[in-house]
């Protein structure tokens, strides 16, 4: 005699089991499955760009002898925290897409698009860093573990930093056509409308209490005008490199 599954039995097909006589939940675990797909690996790639930009950006506050503010540090941190969380809160599409998504973080397409992006950045952090440090007094104490003191390369590697995690962000948030996009996804495009508001407001000198309470300098004219211009650049390039490289390897 067969014996019949009741509900609250234990069963290997438990995680597909479905009380309804429908297909409609073979649907919605593709459409879940993607959707943590393309979530896993944006975030893979999110923390990548960032754990070697902000490596190239301590690198070279330490050989300087300068270091980050306990506040900035805070700041960067809990935006970066927040971010994620709102990446993770995403909803999946109700229709399941022909395209497929990459299937693996190791796979060509992020390895491109994570490799390109890194250059733009690298490159405008380059440029930006050359241009404070011809700013900075060269009878200043440069001791790392001493008392942290606000300076132009101080405030432009922060500013560069902050203004290349709202990019990395925006650029890299999927979306469409496995999950809502990112204007969809209001809290996470509010933040990071604020955070590119915010950094190009502080670098333009428009919010000084912002910047002081921070403990931002007042920058340069003409590396206000080169940081702004560059991180909109920079962003537009990191842009064209994911979509690029989304066309090349994903099908």
């Amino acid at each position: 005699e067969v014996q019949m599954v009741r509900p609250g039995d234990a069963s290997f097909a438990s995680p597909f089991t479905s009380r309804s006589a429908s297909i409609s939940a073979a649907l919605q675990v593709l459409m879940q499955g993607r959707a943590t797909l393309v979530t896993t690996i944006q975030m893979f790639k999110i923390l990548a760009l960032n754990c070697l930009l902000s490596a190239y950006g301590l690198s070279v506050l330490y050989h300087d002898g300068i270091k980050n503010g306990d506040t900035q540090v805070t700041i960067a941190a809990m935006l970066n925290a927040v971010a994620f969380l709102f990446i993770s809160r995403a909803k999946p599409l109700r229709t399941l897409s022909a395209r497929q998504p990459p299937t693996s973080v190791l796979s060509p397409y992020v390895a491109v698009s994570v490799a390109g992006q890194f250059g733009c950045h690298l490159l405008a952090l380059m440029s930006l860093v050359a241009e404070a440090s011809a700013h900075e007094p060269a009878n200043r104490d440069r001791d790392p573990e001493g008392k942290f003191e606000p300076g132009v390369l101080n405030s432009v590697v922060y500013l560069v930093l902050l203004l290349a995690q709202t990019t990395t962000f925006a650029v890299n948030y999927t979306g469409h056509p496995f999950m809502e996009s990112l204007r969809s996804n209001r809290p996470l495009f509010a933040l990071l409308t604020l955070m590119a508001a915010g950094g190009v407001g502080m670098a333009s000198g428009w919010l000084a209490p912002l910047n002081e309470m921070l403990e931002l300098v007042d920058l340069p004219p003409s590396v206000r005008e080169s940081l702004v211009s560059t991180a909109l650049v920079t962003a537009g390039a990191c842009y064209g490199i994911e979509r690029l490289s989304q066309w090349a390897f994903v099908r």
